[in-house]
């Protein structure tokens, strides 16, 4: 299993997500929406965390943390411990849960944090689930802007309803198979039940708590793509105040005051809804943010290119670009397009000159293919060449390195 890198500072800001294994439901009604906010509300005190922003959906969830103590990887190893025992023991199943690590990246707080936020609670919007943002009850969405907890209460109905249509039902039953019986026995019967009521009567809250118990063992497992209906309810349950407490740092953005600050998130919010994901600016799948926050990181990543277990965009994190690698980073285009642009922006005399030396050309291929992990498609995209040439060149540095060693000895 990849085991991805951590990147660990005080302040540091991060998009948790975490994924049912297989793409499974992780949350297959409300208990367990709310179990899982009871065990985060436990773990962001333990860890002093801030959140800035989450959201659950039925096969993964969402959220947007900031860890003042440095300690992203405790506290989410704890939660996501927690929550699957809590989950095999009510649904009485084994094995893993969530699909690998956590994945988290770090996030520019500057640049990308607002972004972000709004993604997070746009979640539902964007799979069809609902129309609106508040209209989802499983994200902080509506404790932002200052509408009350919008918790379903299916448990409730269901109970309540079950329990008043089994009443019902045996009452119907009893009338019928009274008619079936003979005159004498219904007499006999009749006089049976007038003199056990009392007994009846007593019996009646087993019956009731014995009903209750059954109605409230594990509902069958939903699929990812049908969560669970949301009923616009405000639910009196005590359950209902299990909400993740959310940083006032965000609401700080957009107003002075908080009437104005929630009006305008709201409409911020609102804006999003169709926009492109800020996901194309990842970077080595560990950042988003400017590129001096980027390189300023880079900096703190400790020497872990031979971690095999680590994916290689992030091994290899700290990596200079190909254009600098090449000596073409001042003439890309400015959104760092490759391939057919280096052929229109860097030609001319300059490019000629470049690669006048075969075997400084090559070196800087094998360089970049060894030495900084990148693929031999990705250097020949970037050169306008074909990925052949990019092998042929790796393979004639490597053997020019042997004969080099062979003079040596």
């Amino acid at each position: 299993m990849a085991r991805p890198l951590r990147i660990e500072y005080p302040g540091a800001v991060y998009h948790i997500t975490a994924r049912g294994n297989g793409r499974q439901a992780i949350f297959h009604d409300d208990r367990d929406y709310l179990k899982f906010l009871e065990i985060f509300v436990k773990t962001q005190e333990r860890y002093n965390w801030l959140c800035h922003a989450y959201c659950l959906m039925g096969n993964h969830y969402h959220l947007m943390i900031e860890t003042p103590d440095a300690n992203i990887s405790k506290g989410m190893h704890r939660l996501n411990a927690a929550f699957s025992q809590a989950h095999h023991k009510r649904h009485e199943t084994v094995g893993h849960l969530f699909q690998g690590r956590f994945k988290g990246i770090v996030v520019d707080r500057e640049s990308y944090l607002l972004e972000l936020a709004r993604y997070v609670v746009l979640n539902p919007v964007r799979a069809g689930l609902v129309a609106r943002p508040e209209d989802w009850p499983w994200s902080s969405y509506r404790a932002t802007v200052g509408l009350p907890p919008l918790m379903p209460t299916t448990l409730q109905d269901a109970i309540g309803g079950a329990l008043e249509g089994a009443r019902q039902g045996a009452a119907s039953d009893m009338g019928t198979r009274k008619a079936a019986l003979p005159a004498e026995r219904a007499e006999t019967e009749q006089k049976t039940e007038s003199t056990s009521s009392t007994s009846m009567t007593m019996s009646a809250p087993a019956q009731e708590a014995q009903k209750r118990q059954k109605m409230q063992s594990p509902r069958p497992v939903q699929s990812p793509q049908s969560p669970p209906p949301v009923q616009k309810t405000v639910s009196s349950s005590p359950s209902a105040s299990a909400v993740i407490p959310v940083s006032t740092w965000l609401l700080g953005q957009f107003g002075p005051d908080l009437a104005t600050a929630r009006q305008r998130y709201c409409e911020f919010v609102v804006a999003g809804i169709g926009r492109e994901s800020p996901w194309r600016k990842l970077k080595s799948q560990l950042f988003l943010g400017n590129d001096q926050f980027v390189e300023d990181l880079k900096a703190t990543i400790p020497a872990k290119k031979d971690i095999r277990e680590i994916p290689k965009p992030q091994r290899f994190a700290g990596r200079p670009s190909l254009g600098e690698i090449f000596g073409l980073a001042d003439a890309l285009p400015p959104d760092g397009a490759v391939g057919s642009a280096i052929a229109a922006r860097a030609g001319g005399a300059r490019r000629r000159e470049a690669w006048r030396d075969k075997h400084k050309r090559d070196e800087a291929i094998y360089t970049s293919n060894i030495a900084h992990g990148y693929d031999q498609k990705e250097i020949a995209d970037f050169l306008g060449i074909h990925y052949t040439t990019v092998s042929r060149a790796v393979v004639r540095h490597e053997n020019r390195l042997e004969r080099a060693k062979s003079r040596k000895r």
